[in-house]
């Protein structure tokens, strides 16, 4: 160590502060290599760049690396003042992040004092920008060699040079120049060439213009804002969002000016209140997104030191359009439906793992309920629930009671297993036995156990099944030769593969089974692993397990959906009929059923996917949103070890929001709402004052800790419904809404009037049975009750506004459905400036060859953005096959191959894909799309990135952004960034300080890290992208058509008739 620190004085003594290298903010006051003391140099404000007719000099030390737009693509998103992105020949200097780090902490030092404005300063965090890169637009660039260049060196080239921050917003250089000359006069040690005659041309830089206090304005996608709405500016170049900062008049001493938004126009004006509330504005480095953002002056202690020029970023957001994104004005239906309500200030909490979900189930179905609603693909009523959802993981959950654990291992476990455990054929109902009671003796009790059944595939492959699962809390006797005196019973779902997909069964003669045992200690720490255990398995018996009801069993208002395709229905619907649109009608609607929990009405192989729950308690509304079924598989936490404690089942990861006390929350009760009842029941109970509004929140202060009932959330619940499946029989006056489409009555009464009319005009002399039956009920039940409806004079405007809009949203979603997530995803593309991270069921394309005005084609809008933002890059997490049941092979077929083409055809350099492994050796599945945009956007939901699971299938989303923002991001968004790249990866979840913990922190680490753990095979955690071809397995194309496998609720009853001989023999 002495040495060391000898040789480091030593160093010190002869270098100065360059004997630290690249970790101090080292400059220069020579900016041009002429030995004139201007340099040369311009200031082109258009473009907010220096230009230079002679060679530069490198203003800091840092890596240079030569690009262009072909084959050495910028690696960052670096965004000049036209909106664009840097994608040209030149050079990029990239600053080391110990120099960063260091200038952001001297600005916090010197720059800023410490006020309610600047409270992350104690972190080190200012705001204003420091510069990160530099970017030099040269041909001659090309032929530098590149690599690490010292402060002050010579880059043998000129031409332009801008410079940007961490997030790629480009800074005025005046301002840099101006930031360089202060900390070089507050700290000379920094200067590398104090003593230099030319020591001025930084000076004259500073002076190409008089002094300046400027703010940029940007918009979401980084491009230029207009100024529009915004107060305490004046324009200096509005066309790139140059303002120069208005004198403050406030009374805040610590401020040098404050940006403020317009004061609201009546409802009929430019600025509607509804519009002015959505508006917001925030610093870029941190602070939160309020309708003021403030301006902090700079401290008189600077002296001459202080900046001539300053400046800041502020990004405007019009949280409609971030949000909802810009539908087609010219498609019926987006003239027709109620767009999606923008709730402000929400409070939102993610759900990283299907236990989180099982624990929220609880709390919000638990209490004395004034309404209840549950919505899943199934519900299972005796589900184990945990108490809550913090308490929901492996060892809390499932509980042991009083029994007292065993938290070791012996030796010779393995064996005893062998010795004292039994299988036997359960007797069932009818038929053969299949199914089989495995009993284990001898394991520890209170752990959790997995048993994996062996299955033997083609070409002598052998996997893991889907098992069952439990905890250990029965001791038995002690008995000679065996250790431990646990026992379970595990029901094994035909562990033996016997039942064919015609119903037949054959028994073989001495059947054994065969199974892999996880075991996990109640310890939370202890497991093993036993493969290949063998249990002859014995005469059937008498055996059934005894089950307890949850929360969920009492609730009188459900949804499902025994949906075919996603394996949770299997009978076989004959009377599918596309010969005319009544008969195809009448084919929804036998695939419906009315009685609880319900099964609303869908198209043929369509499933409705959403994972809703909603309760209303003491007035106060508590919600989540997720994707699937409230099944066995929803206990998912810690797959890699067996989702200890889960009953068993697919492998398969859920994800969730909550919210409470919210408008957010009352959403996604009306969402669950109109899943758990028909549109004749729903437009009445709506009446009711247990669905009015909650009032809307009021605002956080720029330091206000947020509540239970106020946060920092913004967010939009959104829906995705085929046509013609909401109340059905409603589509049948689609023509006269068409023809009619643009006087469509603005009062509920008015809509009342013109649909009942429309009702009592359909034609029923041909209907068929059940649409005969159906607009009977309309012109009866329906006419009666809106009829009612409008004459009830206690109703309040707020109660018919209520009602009003309903009907017509049932309207809409009847006539065209409802496809508000493809808008947002769309809007959400194009926004993005660094990173997309998707996470979805399924992934292909979303348009089809006809040029429709209520189509999106994503897969285009994710090239064309790549294209012309080559640091953007994206991520993509899919199961190794879409999530469609075995007998649907085609439709996985099909899907597989679409799939692979559309990423194969993007940009290899900037797309990575992978597919996720649950526990060992198991591809899992996933049961919602989870959508995150540079940590500032996210969609969570029961949606999928494809045709069917954006205009087909029945889903629904929540869209939100954090109005918090640090470093240019939602902190609480990147944490459920971290928490699933977390799970995808293998790295634990409190794991902070690890190289691949670190990594994720940073998406262009992040992508890297990805790819090699692809080349590296997966690790075991995820895999490459599957093509389809099976090993031991012929490859044969799929036969089905695209279009029917990855149909459009608009166009599914329009295909070729040939087409749908695909369907037979299949449960639809």
């Amino acid at each position: 160590m002495a040495l060391i620190e000898d040789l480091t004085i030593e160093n010190l003594k002869e270098f100065g502060i360059q004997g630290l290298s690249f970790t101090m903010p080292v400059s220069t006051q020579k900016w041009s290599n002429v030995a004139d003391d201007d340099g040369a140099i311009e200031f082109d404000q258009a473009t907010l760049s220096l230009n230079n007719d002679n060679n530069w000099l490198a203003p800091f030390s840092g890596v240079v690396n030569t690009v262009n737009n072909s084959d050495k693509k910028l690696v960052f998103s670096l965004q000049k003042t036209d909106g664009s992105m840097v994608n040209e020949a030149g050079a990029v200097l990239r600053l080391f992040p110990q120099q960063i780090l260091r200038m952001k902490r001297l600005i916090a030092l010197k720059f800023e004092t410490a006020n309610t404005h600047t409270f992350e300063q104690a972190n080190g965090n200012v705001l204003r920008q420091v510069p990160a890169f530099i970017f030099y637009s040269s041909d001659a660039a090309a032929g530098i060699s590149g690599g690490y260049i010292n402060v002050g060196e010579d880059l043998g080239f000129s031409g332009s040079m801008s410079f940007f921050d961490e997030q790629g917003h480009i800074l005025h250089p005046l301002y840099v120049a101006s930031l360089v000359k202060s900390l070089i006069g507050l700290y000379p040690i920094l200067d590398i060439d104090s003593d230099n005659s030319l020591n001025n041309q930084l000076s004259n830089i500073i002076e190409l213009i008089a002094n300046s206090n400027t703010v940029r304005l940007v918009q979401s996608d980084g491009s230029p804002y207009d100024g529009t709405h915004v107060q305490g500016i004046t324009a200096v170049n509005a066309g790139i969002g140059l303002f120069s900062i208005n004198a403050y008049t406030g009374s805040d001493t610590s401020l040098k000016g404050e940006l403020t938004r317009e004061a609201a126009t009546a409802v009929d004006g430019s600025f509607p209140p509804l519009k002015a509330a959505q508006f917001f504005m925030g610093n870029v480095c941190y602070g939160r997104m309020l309708q003021t953002v403030p301006l902090p002056a700079l401290p008189t202690s600077l002296g001459a030191n202080t900046l001539s020029h300053d400046f800041f970023t502020i990004q405007v957001v019009e949280s409609e359009k971030y949000l909802l994104g810009d539908p087609n004005d010219e498609f019926n239906g987006t003239k027709l439906e109620p767009k999606p309500f923008i709730r402000l200030h929400q409070n939102i909490s993610t759900l990283p793992t299907g236990n989180h979900l099982m624990g929220r189930l609880q709390t919000i179905f638990s209490g004395t309920l004034t309404e209840a609603l549950c919505v899943g693909t199934g519900i299972d009523n005796t589900l184990p629930l945990p108490a809550n959802d913090t308490t929901a993981l492996w060892p809390q959950f499932p509980g042991i009671g009083s029994a007292t654990p065993d938290n070791s291992f012996p030796a010779n476990l393995k064996n005893e297993l062998q010795t004292h455990c039994r299988a036997d054929f359960i007797i069932p109902g009818s038929g053969q036995a299949t199914d089989v009671r495995l009993r284990l003796t001898g394991i520890p009790v209170g752990a959790a156990i997995r048993v994996y059944n062996r299955v033997f595939g083609n070409d002598a492959i052998v996997s893991r099944g889907d098992g069952a699962g439990g905890v250990c809390t029965r001791s038995v006797s002690p008995f000679d030769g065996r250790t431990l005196n646990g026992e379970i019973d595990l029901i094994l779902i035909d562990p033996l593969g016997l039942r064919r997909p015609d119903g037949t069964v054959t028994v073989p003669t001495d059947p054994k089974l065969f199974f892999d045992l996880m075991i996990n200690l109640n310890n939370g720490t202890g497991k093993r692993l036993f493969g290949a255990l063998m249990l002859p398995i014995q005469a059937p018996i008498s055996f059934a397990t005894p089950t307890t009801s949850n929360v969920l069993q009492p609730l009188t208002k459900k949804g499902i959906s025994n949906t075919p395709i996603i394996g949770l229905n299997h009978t076989t619907i004959s009377s599918f009929d596309v010969s005319s649109f009544k008969n195809f009608l009448n084919s929804i609607l036998t695939l419906s059923g009315e009685t609880q929990p319900r099964d609303a009405p869908r198209h043929p192989t369509m499933a409705r996917r959403d994972l809703l729950a909603a309760s209303l308690k003491t007035g106060n509304w508590e919600a989540l949103i997720g994707g699937g079924p409230i099944h066995a598989q929803i206990h998912n936490a810690s797959q890699d070890n067996g989702c200890p404690g889960g009953p068993g089942g697919k492998e398969t990861i859920n994800v969730g929001i909550y919210t409470e006390q919210g408008q957010l929350a009352y959403d996604i009760g009306r969402m669950a709402f109109r899943r758990c009842l028909n549109f004749y029941e729903r437009i009445v109970q709506l009446a009711n004052a247990n669905w009015n509004e909650p009032a809307a929140a009021v605002p956080l202060s720029e330091t206000d800790a947020p509540s239970a009932s106020v946060g920092t959330f913004n967010g939009a619940l959104l829906q995705n419904i085929a046509a013609y499946s909401e109340t059905p029989e409603l589509a049948l006056i689609k023509t006269v809404v068409d023809n009619n489409i643009n006087s469509i009555p603005e009062n509920f009464d008015s809509l009342v009037d013109q649909v009942v009319e429309r009702i009592n005009n359909i034609d029923t002399g041909s209907l068929p049975g059940l649409l005969n039956t159906a607009v009977t009920r309309l012109r009866t039940e329906l006419v009666t009750a809106l009829n009612n409806l409008k004459d009830n004079n206690t109703l309040s405007e707020s109660d018919k506004e209520r009602l009003y809009n309903e009907l017509k949203r049932e309207l809409s979603a009847a006539c065209y459905g409802r496809r508000d997530t493809q808008w947002s995803i769309k809007e959400a593309i194009k926004n993005a400036r660094n990173f997309i991270y998707i996470e979805t069921p399924g992934f292909s394309f979303t348009k089809g060859t006809n040029d429709t005005d209520y189509a999106v084609d994503l897969i285009q809008d994710l090239n064309t953005q790549l294209s012309a933002k080559p640091g953007l890059k994206v991520i993509l997490c899919v199961p190794r096959k879409p999530d469609f049941a075995k007998q649907y092979d085609q439709w996985i077929k099909s899907e597989v191959k679409e799939r692979l083409t559309i990423i194969n055809n993007l940009p290899v350099r900037q797309v990575v894909a992978f597919h996720p492994i649950g526990f060992p050796g198991r591809a899992s599945n996933l049961e919602q799309t989870v959508m995150i945009v540079d940590d500032v956007w996210a969609l969570v939901g029961s949606s999928s990135f494809r045709r069917r699971g954006l205009a087909f299938d029945g889903s629904s989303d929540i869209v939100f952004t954090d109005n918090q923002r640090s470093n240019g991001i939602a902190p609480a968004i990147k944490d459920l960034r971290l928490s699933l790249l977390k799970q995808r990866l293998g790295i634990a979840a409190s794991d902070t300080t690890s190289s691949r913990a670190l990594q994720l922190q940073n998406i262009q680490s992040t992508f890297g890290m990805i790819r090699q753990q692809l080349v590296a095979g997966g690790l075991g955690k995820i895999e490459r992208l599957f093509n389809g071809h099976e090993a031991g397995i012929p490859f044969s194309e799929p036969t089905i058509d695209k279009y029917l496998a990855n149909p459009d609720g608009l166009e599914f009853n329009t295909l070729e008739a040939t087409v749908y001989t695909a369907f037979t023999g299949l449960a639809l």
